[in-house]
């Protein structure tokens, strides 16, 4: 059927500006990544789907613009470096690989060997490494991680291991007390405060808020090959991550506000996934492939105030 196939040469040689896996699917020509996520073959992005190694890995809930769980706090679904290949399928013909209408993107997972290997990797961006735009605030991402992998008795079992995590620091956008275009003064917010606080409610500050955005990527994976004709797989995937939501680019001419720093909140999320894989050959060409799998998705919002959210018009 038609997909491609982005194999572990080409995961090292292409470049990836934010390690994720929706960098690769652009390699796929009927992939667009045009609009909100990715659409394959001009179907919205909530008909794809996205396993890891057969598995199911899509946001179950819908909301999350690339469709993974997470999305919608920049979480990523697995290392780059626990990937050994990428397919990207739009019209499968195997029976397996079904329950979709735009494009299938299957990450197929590496595994131990007889022999030990190690990668270690680190990756940093700053403001001073991207355009300069009135727009783009300053901000700063550091990437790190590794792998190691080999075996625990050899020809008999293996295991892999991956993790990756990242730092990032953004600042709000939009006006803060300071700026050219604060539509009000330090004074007000003071005049606002003194209100509030004989109420108990802290209404916070005017100021620029720092957004940081920490990812966590775990990954461990065991092959076991002591039953005859029967490989076993049990592999667990980690996933977390926080996005701290704070802006002020909505304030207008007709719709004056100027969010206090109260006004803002974390959304956080945490992914486990777990799954068992038996792979038999049952002879005379048949085979036979067992896939349980347990997931468990915590998606929350933690406002940065407990009483109240406080905006200024």
């Amino acid at each position: 059927g038609v997909g491609t196939t982005i194999s572990d040469t080409a995961i090292a040689r292409l470049p990836s500006l934010n390690r994720d896996f929706t960098d690769f699917a652009r390699a796929a020509p009927q992939v667009s990544t045009t609009g909100n996520g990715l659409s394959g073959g001009g179907v919205n992005n909530r008909y794809n789907l996205i396993q890891i190694d057969g598995a199911n890995e899509s946001d179950l809930f819908g909301l999350g613009g690339n469709g993974r769980p997470g999305d919608q706090a920049g979480a990523m679904s697995i290392s780059m470096d626990a990937v050994k290949e990428y397919q990207v399928l739009l019209s499968p013909y195997d029976v397996r690989q079904g329950n979709f209408a735009g494009v299938l993107i299957n990450a197929v997972t590496k595994s131990g060997t007889n022999e030990f290997h190690g990668s270690v990797f680190g990756y940093t961006r700053d403001q001073d490494l991207t355009r300069k735009q009135p727009f783009l605030g300053a901000f700063s991402r550091q990437q790190y991680g590794g792998t190691i992998g080999g075996p625990i008795i050899k020809n008999k079992a293996f295991f892999f291991l991956s993790g990756e995590w990242q730092g990032e620091e953004l600042l709000s956008t939009g006006p803060f007390i300071g700026s050219s275009d604060s539509p009000v003064s330090q004074a007000q917010v003071d005049e606002l405060n003194s209100v509030l606080d004989g109420y108990g409610i802290p209404g916070g500050t005017g100021a620029r808020v720092n957004r940081p955005n920490p990812l966590t990527n775990i990954f461990a994976r065991v092959d076991l090959n002591f039953l005859p004709n029967t490989r076993v797989v049990l592999r667990h995937n980690y996933a977390g991550a926080e996005n701290n939501n704070f802006f002020r680019d909505q304030i207008t001419s007709t719709v004056p506000q100027f969010p206090l720093t109260s006004y803002g909140y974390a959304f956080t999320s945490k992914k486990n996934a777990t799954v068992l894989q038996a792979y038999t050959t049952l002879g005379n060409g048949v085979l036979n492939e067992l896939n349980i799998g347990y997931t468990t998705i915590n998606d929350k919002r933690d406002p940065y105030s407990k009483t109240a959210a406080i905006s200024v018009q």
